[in-house]
Parts: C-alpha cells; sequence; structure tokens
C-alpha cells in the first residue's frame, strides 16, 4: 500500500511531462504550418509582389523628391530670473507667422524643450521630446533644468543660417518685450536692489561695531570706594573682517544677476541635421503601408475564385 502511495506522485510527473512536450510539439508544427504556408503564398504570388515592391521604390522616390527636406536644430538658453517652465509655455505659445515672413516661409515649428540633469551635477544630460501633453510624471519632472532650456526649430532649408539669426532676434525681441516677463524682471529686480541695500546696511553696522567694540577702551574700568581701579565689564574683542567679506560676496553675486540679461544663451543654434523625412525614413512607412494594404488585396486576388463562389451562393439565397 505505501508503495503504490509513493508510486502515484512519479506517474503524475511522467504524465505532465509527457503534457508538455506534447504541447511544444505543437506548437512547434503550428508555427512551421503557418510560416510554410506563407512563403508558399508569397512564391505562388511572387509576380504580384515584385509589382508591389516596384510600386513602393517608385512611390518612395517621388514622395522624396516631391516633399520638402525636414530639418532641425536646437538652441540652449540660460534664464536669469524667469523659471524655465514659463519660459517655454511663452515659447510654445509664440505666434511666429505674425511677426517674421522669413520665418514662417522657413520654418516648420519652433518648440521650447526642457533639459534633464539625472544625477543633479548641473550639467544637462538629455533633451525632453516634446509632445505637447502635460507630463505628470514626477520622477521626470524632478530631472528638469529651472534656469536652463533647449529652442528646437525644424527648418526646411538647411543651408540658409540667415533664417536661424532671424529667429533667434525674433524670438528674444518677443520674450524682451512681452509684459509678463517685463513685470517679473522688475519685480525680482526691485528685490535684488532692496537685498543690496539691505546688505550695505549690515556692512555699515558692522563697520561701526567694529570700531566700538574692539578699538574703544573707554567706560571698561571706573574707581572703587578705597580709590582702586575696578573692572565693570569685559567685551569680547571681535573683528568682523569674515563676515564682512561674506555679505560683500553676496553682494556681488547679486550684482552679477541684476545687470545681467534676462535670458543668455549657452550653446547657439546647432547645425541643422536631416530629420524624419530623409529617404529611408519615407521608404519604411511606405514599405508598412504597402506591405500591409497590397497584402490584403493579393489575398483577394489569390481567392477570388472562393471569394465568386461564396457571392454567388450568398445571392442564390
Amino acid at each position: 500500500m505505501a508503495n503504490e502511495i509513493q508510486n502515484e506522485p512519479q506517474e503524475q510527473e511522467i504524465d505532465l511531462i509527457d503534457l508538455m512536450s506534447r504541447a511544444c510539439r505543437w506548437t512547434g508544427n503550428l508555427i512551421s504550418k503557418i510560416f510554410t504556408t506563407i512563403i508558399y503564398f508569397i512564391i505562388r504570388n511572387r509576380y504580384w509582389y515584385l509589382l508591389l515592391f516596384i510600386i513602393i521604390a517608385v512611390t518612395t522616390i517621388i514622395s522624396y523628391k516631391t516633399r520638402d527636406k525636414l530639418f532641425t536644430c536646437s538652441m540652449i538658453v540660460e534664464t536669469q530670473r524667469i523659471s524655465a517652465s514659463d519660459v517655454i509655455n511663452l515659447i510654445n505659445q509664440w505666434n511666429y507667422n505674425s511677426d517674421s515672413t522669413n520665418i514662417s516661409n522657413h520654418i516648420k515649428a519652433i518648440h521650447g524643450c526642457y533639459l534633464l540633469d539625472f544625477n543633479k551635477d548641473g550639467f544637462a544630460d538629455k533633451i525632453e521630446d516634446y509632445t505637447g501633453k502635460v507630463v505628470t510624471d514626477t520622477s521626470l519632472l524632478n530631472k528638469r533644468m529651472s534656469d536652463r532650456f533647449v529652442v528646437e526649430a525644424e527648418l526646411f532649408n538647411a543651408d540658409n543660417n540667415e533664417v536661424l539669426i532671424d529667429v533667434k532676434t525674433q524670438l528674444f525681441n518677443y520674450l524682451d518685450n512681452d509684459p509678463w516677463v517685463i513685470n517679473c524682471n522688475n519685480v525680482i529686480k526691485d528685490e535684488q536692489k532692496n537685498m543690496i541695500a539691505r546688505i550695505d546696511k549690515e556692512i555699515a553696522q558692522l563697520d561701526s561695531l567694529k570700531n566700538s567694540e574692539y578699538f574703544s577702551e573707554s567706560n571698561q574700568y571706573k574707581l572703587d570706594k578705597n580709590g582702586g581701579l575696578m573692572m565693570v565689564s569685559e567685551k569680547d574683542k571681535h573683528l568682523y573682517h569674515n563676515d564682512i567679506i561674506s555679505l560683500l560676496s553676496r553682494k556681488q553675486k547679486i550684482e552679477r544677476y541684476l545687470y545681467d540679461e534676462p535670458f543668455k544663451v549657452i550653446q547657439d543654434f546647432s547645425e541643422p541635421m536631416q530629420e524624419d523625412n530623409d529617404l529611408f525614413s519615407i521608404l519604411k512607412t511606405w514599405l508598412l503601408i504597402g506591405l500591409i494594404f497590397g497584402s490584403m488585396l493579393i489575398i483577394i486576388i489569390d481567392n477570388r475564385k472562393s471569394i465568386k463562389t461564396l457571392i454567388e451562393k450568398s445571392d442564390k439565397k
């Protein structure tokens, strides 16, 4: 009885292995049959597929020759007083067609994009792709740089460098003359000037404390009843040079940003590079479309007799 109980799990295990092997063989045979059927179908309709590839090749060449070649280039800008996200929103809302006909004739699109700093070392690691949608991924939002952004321009002609100069000029004119940007700059400038005034006041107070507490020795001693000298107080003799130097450093840092322009170009427009409408990209697009719709049409042609028979039977009913 004990031997029979011990043998049952072994028999079940053998059955399971046999079942798995049968399933694998059935799956392999099915894949082989499907692959063989497709190969036979292509060989049987090889002339139709040859015609299809010729049509795809001709269509790709015509599309490449007639379509405007699209190029892209980017410029890195540092913002001094306004957050990069606010400036990017302004750029993506810019109606550049109304500012310059030269831009509108040569530019397809202009986008502001975020720079991503993954390791938080102050150097950008990647440009966030522009999608026009609000990103809710917090792991991505936390990597965006707050003081730098990218301006990407898509051009129809890569040889005209004057267009890029015009784009940069018109863009900064648009940003510098925007009422909201002007107001933010004025508010922050006033705050910086007030901060400089406070620092100057603190420096003057430290100078006064230095003169009165360190170098002055009056009222430190007086006579007692018996005519002897008695110490009244002993002040801590302290120089404030380090504090004054620290305040001067803060003042210089604020003044450096106070007199700078609100936007500073870190890296000018790069050389325009051909983007998504080169010959290979167009070929991939037409090849995918042609294979899908062409194969459907070839299947109908290959089974036209069966389809005709089904239609005749349905008409008789």
